[in-house]
């Protein structure tokens, strides 16, 4: 009995040397991952798409990523911004909805392809019909309302984002610094859109050479994306753009997409002012010839704009004549209107737009909607009034004081961008683009250079010759999608971290450290002596 006692002593010593040390100064625990709630709500049709989804996150997760991964990426149509999440497009419910993105109940200040999403965060992706009248309502509100996913959902605790710093309205509008300071903004967030591009080559930026060609490339792969018809107004704008970044719309990407422009088949079918006015923009950015046999000469389209003015001497979004007129719209139609003043009728029409735009200001003497003023209007208002050869800041629109340019400096944040009406606190981005280019006309008007949409009296690219096909080996057939990101470095192994190779200590993540098994090893020699001690004893 005896010597099972000692070799019971043996081993309980032994197993307490082996033990204890894993109870100094170290305690297991399993780190959580952390996880945020995804929202997908459509239209009055599609209602609800993704109802609640909590999902994992990994390092330096963007809410885009979110977004495919609960929906799968074949089912999200990016175009420089989200266009179209499954079969729901931008411009589907009207020519001004559009795919919203919100984070924790608030409009983000940037894009769902650059916000890294934090733990708790509720990202929600919500289609909006009319950017000019948002449903602000809580995400909690409009799923219960929409009753697709139960009643009274309950989403975690958002975040509190600390919102950006309005701007006190300033009395006299300095409009250089408000374009250098919304140019700078739009640089270091990332150029997200056609007309941020448009935006910044002629606010006077010097545009970063492979800012240019990375853009070109993304505008090359829209063009010869053959899943989908590059038409109306996307065709305009691409159009623009391609100009903006020193390509030669003539002859992109193999393509003549001005000749498909005067062609068009898509503008006809739109029938709405809009269409008419950018494809207007478009043929008129250089000084294309357009056979007099085309679909749409400058004289046609010019028509059809004069077609749908007003009594009132406005436009609007519809095509419907018993519309009330828009500010907004009236804006949009005499920037390109103007250019063709020589045409007849036109004078005429520019002098009843201007009469519109005169009796349609508000008392604080910029452009909106019931009464309240907004970035998008007050831009598209002021673009007009440049076009007729106004300055927005005379006396002639100037109300109790207040002009268009001092209404819109009043929207600028302290980091640049522009919200989109005054209980705002966050940047928005089709805000900031429209005021940015805006400002950029302003300045053209101030300089005597016309329209910031015509590039005639810049050097037009000649077409390069195309060139000799080489094959090369293991040449990629597709072309590396544009990141306003950089990775993190990679270890050999897949982590990402810090390698040892640079001085810097990687961290120590094995379960059993130099102690610890220093600690085993004794352990095991103490068992091992005490087994030897019993077996002479028993001999």
């Amino acid at each position: 009995m005896k010597k099972w006692t000692k070799w019971a002593a043996a081993f309980v010593l032994a197993l307490a040397v082996l033990v204890l040390p894993f109870g100094q100064g170290r305690s297991v625990a399993f780190a959580q991952t952390p996880t945020a709630t995804l929202v997908v709500i459509g239209d009055a049709s599609h209602k609800v798409m993704v109802c609640p989804k909590q999902v994992e996150l990994k390092a330096d997760t963007k809410a885009l990523d979110v977004l495919k991964e609960a929906v799968g990426a074949e089912n999200v149509t990016v175009e420089g911004y989200l266009t179209a999440i499954k079969d729901l497009k931008q411009g589907d419910g009207g020519p001004n909805s559009y795919w919203g993105f919100r984070i924790n109940d608030v409009d983000a200040s940037e894009g769902s392809d650059t916000y890294t999403v934090k733990a708790g965060d509720v990202i929600e992706f919500r289609y909006v019909l009319d950017w000019a009248n948002t449903d602000e309502r809580p995400v909690n509100e409009v799923l219960t309302a929409l009753g697709s996913c139960g009643t009274g959902v309950v989403l975690p605790n958002p975040g509190q984002t600390p919102p950006d710093t309005p701007k006190e309205t300033v009395p006299q509008a300095d409009a250089a610094k408000m374009k250098n300071s919304a140019a700078a903004y739009v640089l270091q967030q990332g150029v997200k859109s056609d007309w941020q591009l448009i935006g910044l080559a002629r606010a006077g930026v010097e545009l970063p050479k492979d800012l240019k060609e990375k853009y070109l490339m993304i505008l090359e792969e829209r063009v010869n994306d053959t899943s989908k018809r590059l038409q109306g107004t996307d065709l305009a704008r691409t159009i623009l753009a391609v100009t903006a970044a020193g390509g030669y719309a003539e002859q992109f990407a193999g393509k003549n997409l001005v000749e498909k422009m005067y062609n068009d088949t898509a503008t006809e079918n739109m029938n709405a002012a809009t269409g008419y006015t950018y494809a207007l923009l478009a043929l008129t950015s250089r000084d294309y010839e357009i056979p007099s046999s085309a679909k749409w000469t400058r004289e046609k389209l010019v028509q059809h704009l004069l077609q749908l003015q007003h009594q009132d001497g406005g436009w609007a979004y519809s095509s419907e004549l018993t519309a009330p007129s828009d500010a907004d719209v009236t804006g949009m139609v005499l920037t390109s209107l103007a250019v063709q003043k020589d045409q007849p009728q036109v004078p005429a029409a520019l002098e009843k737009a201007r009469k519109f735009l005169q009796s349609s200001q508000l008392d604080n003497g910029g452009y909106g909607y019931d009464g309240a003023a907004n970035t998008n209007t007050t831009a598209q208002a002021i673009m007009g009034l440049l076009a007729l050869g106004i300055d927005p800041a005379g006396a002639e629109f100037t109300k109790n004081g207040h002009n268009p340019l001092q209404s819109l400096a009043s929207f600028q944040l302290d980091n640049g961008g522009f919200k989109y009406v005054e209980k705002y606190t966050a940047a928005d981005g089709m805000a900031t683009e429209q005021a940015l280019y805006t400002l950029a006309q302003y300045a053209y008007f101030k300089e005597g250079k016309g329209s910031i949409f015509r590039w005639t009296l810049t050097a037009a690219p000649k077409p390069a010759p195309a060139p000799v096909q080489v094959p090369t080996p293991a040449q990629p057939s597709t072309v590396p999608p544009v990141s306003n990101t950089t990775a993190p470095a990679q270890t050999a192994s897949g982590q990402t971290g810090t390698s040892a190779a640079s001085g810097q200590t990687l961290p120590d993540t094995a379960m059993f450290g130099a102690s610890e098994t220093a600690a085993a090893a004794g352990g095991l020699v103490l068992i091992l002596a005490g087994a030897t001690l019993w077996r002479r004893k028993a001999a």
